[in-house]
């Protein structure tokens, strides 16, 4: 679970990254053949959305470390948090 929430926290910093700043390969820290995708992705999300999803990486972080309002989901499930994360981020939860 651990890397799998490090490699959505990178990729979802990269979509903030290109919504900002565009499809500049130095700034998202990939290949030039890379960027037009990540920046293809982040046009898909509004920023209250790509925002939210981001909050949500927050909240994930602090429970799976044992902190914060949802730590208790977590002690026995980290899988359970982040599938409640991925259901946020699809928009399943408002």
């Amino acid at each position: 679970v651990q890397r799998v929430f490090a490699l959505l926290t990178r990729h979802f910093r990269q979509l903030w990254t290109a919504k900002e700043w565009g499809a500049d390969p130095a700034r998202l820290g990939v290949p030039p053949f890379v960027a037009p995708r990540i920046a293809e992705q982040a046009r898909r999300f509004d920023e209250a959305r790509l925002m939210r999803c981001y909050q949500g990486l927050y909240e994930l972080d602090l429970a799976l470390k044992g902190v914060g309002q949802r730590a208790w989901q977590t002690t026995d499930a980290p899988m359970m948090a982040l599938q409640r994360w991925i259901m946020l981020a699809c928009d399943a939860w408002s």
